[in-house]
């Protein structure tokens, strides 16, 4: 009878732990293509992939030389507007990094400015078309 007493107490002991660690461990979040974003941003290959609901997917590559752009975390970007109402990629809560800001300006390839650089034809197809950006390493 002891015996089973000791093997149930280490059996629930065992179930707390095993519930507190799984409680604690953050997963990461899921995406998915056409429901939550409709346009991925491979930033390394400066490769964007636009997903419009209807119609095929479209890849623009950008000119890495006059296309420069900071490196922003990697993550669901929303497309958004700043208070002077140019697209701006607003990160949502999962995304955002203290380092990096939660907002990241668009500005087309060529201009100066900070941010992320972009074709301008692709930037206004952001700006009426897509919700979310995905940004990949």
């Amino acid at each position: 009878m002891r015996r089973r007493s000791i093997v149930f107490g280490f059996a629930a002991a065992l179930a707390v732990v095993t519930a507190a660690v799984a409680s604690t461990a953050r997963p990461e979040p899921v995406y998915v293509a056409g429901s939550n974003y409709t346009a991925v941003l491979e930033q390394q290959a400066q490769r964007w992939t636009l997903m419009p609901l209807d119609g095929a997917d479209v890849e623009i590559r950008a000119d890495a030389k006059q296309c420069a752009s900071a490196t922003i975390p990697t993550g669901l970007w929303i497309v958004g507007r700043d208070a002077d109402g140019k697209p701006e990629l607003v990160a949502p809560s999962q995304t955002f990094t203290a380092s990096s800001g939660e907002r990241i300006a668009l500005h087309a390839c060529g201009q100066p400015g900070t941010g992320v650089a972009a074709p301008q034809v692709l930037i206004d197809w952001l700006a009426s078309n897509a919700g979310a950006v995905y940004v990949e390493d």
